[in-house]
């Protein structure tokens, strides 16, 4: 639900808190700092190839969440189950709303950054 609110950002980002809650600090710190430069490429080429852009699918966003989710299953499911069930923590469904929305906000305004930067916009 958090990467089709609050795009790849979320995604990313709630990847690398996960793996930082399992102790696996550098993969956190890499899955964060990927997903910074993947929204600021992503927004770079939203605002200066805007008519490639209008021409990609709606269920684009839809699609981006399958990444995630292969990632999760594979890297960090099994561990987190094995912590739930002995007693860890979720995070509240309003921290990952808020979370989302954040993250919703800062694509929006990298897009719009870029958007601005584009002299034929």
């Amino acid at each position: 639900m958090v990467v089709f609110l609050g795009g790849p950002l979320a995604g990313f980002y709630f990847l690398s808190e996960n793996f930082r809650q399992l102790g696996k600090k550098s993969l956190a710190k890499s899955f964060f700092w990927v997903g910074i430069i993947f929204v600021l490429l992503l927004g770079a080429f939203t605002a200066f190839f805007p008519e490639i852009a209008d021409k990609l699918p709606g269920g684009i966003s839809a699609a981006m969440i399958f990444p995630f989710l292969v990632v999760y299953e594979m890297m960090q499911a099994k561990e987190i189950d094995f912590l739930l069930k002995k007693g860890w923590k979720k995070h509240s469904g309003w921290r990952i709303v808020l979370i989302g929305l954040l993250c919703m906000a800062i694509t929006i305004i990298s897009t719009i950054f870029f958007a601005l930067l584009n002299p034929n916009f």
